[in-house]
């Protein structure tokens, strides 16, 4: 529809704004430490996080009145980062032993994401048919892109990168995120039919985005079950430090210790 959520910094902080129609909205949840919306829906619904001293929270912002969320397991944060039409919320939580699991609440019911084998996951992004895309780290902490279908899990890996990570699919199962190769950091598409890289360029007064395929497309035997391929957060860990990071952080009030998952480098995770 148009609308957007994001966050801005001024001498007073970090928080909220919501865009609707050119007008911004600060969105700010009251006695936080800092807010974080990250996502709205074609209905209107926000979800993000913020921190107060209790730790970090996910949130729910439906017509202004805001509903905190928390992962039943959750000990060491909740984050909400994708939310679709149908109020199906993705995200991540850290559990009591440091461990970090994506999730997904379909009106208040929880089910943990786990991608087989990985030593953390973050659900990044979910479209209206409840498909799932999002980040998971192999015990060296290197990550890689995912998708759930139905609870079929596919992994996602751009040809010769050192990290994908995918952050968003819409109804069409089309998947963007970004990769980072010994060029640098990239952006992609993967529309089903291929995958493509985006690179912006911005030259003094003009912005535009290159195109590229990449080449050789990985099987796509399960990109081919949603028509596309997948990643998006939650928590993002980057190992590489030029990487434009988002951290996924647990929350005393100054929100400055990083969650940490047994096995998992600590410079990993997100924040969207």
């Amino acid at each position: 529809m148009g609308d957007v959520v994001g966050v801005f910094a001024d001498a007073t902080g970090t928080t909220g704004f919501v865009g609707v129609g050119g007008t911004l909205t600060m969105l700010a949840v009251p006695g936080a430490s800092y807010t974080e919306p990250v996502s709205i829906s074609s209905t209107g619904e926000i979800v993000g996080s913020f921190v107060d001293q209790t730790g970090m929270h996910g949130f729910v912002d439906v017509g202004g009145s805001l509903t905190t969320l928390n992962a039943p397991s959750a000990t060491g944060g909740t984050q909400a980062l994708s939310v679709n039409s149908t109020g199906q919320i993705a995200g991540a939580f850290v559990d009591s032993a440091g461990l970090t699991h994506g999730f997904v609440d379909s009106g208040g019911s929880f089910t943990t994401i786990d991608m087989p084998g990985a030593a953390a996951t973050v659900a990044t992004g979910i479209n209206d048919k409840g498909a799932v895309t999002g980040i998971y780290y192999d015990g060296a902490g290197t990550p890689h892109g995912f998708v759930d279908i139905g609870g079929s899990f596919t992994s996602l890996d751009i040809p010769g990168a050192s990290g994908t990570e995918p952050f968003g699919i819409d109804n069409a199962g089309q998947i963007v995120g970004f990769y980072v190769d010994p060029a640098g950091n990239h952006g992609f598409l993967d529309n089903g039919a291929g995958l493509t890289a985006l690179d912006v360029n911005d030259p003094p007064g003009t912005v535009s985005v290159a195109t590229t395929p990449l080449s050789p497309v990985p099987e796509p035997s399960g990109l081919a079950l949603l028509g596309v391929g997948l990643i998006g957060f939650s928590a993002l860990r980057r190992r590489a430090r030029n990487r434009a990071s988002r951290r996924f952080r647990t929350a005393d009030a100054s929100c400055a210790s990083d969650v940490q998952p047994k096995a998992v480098p600590t410079d990993y995770v997100i924040r969207m």
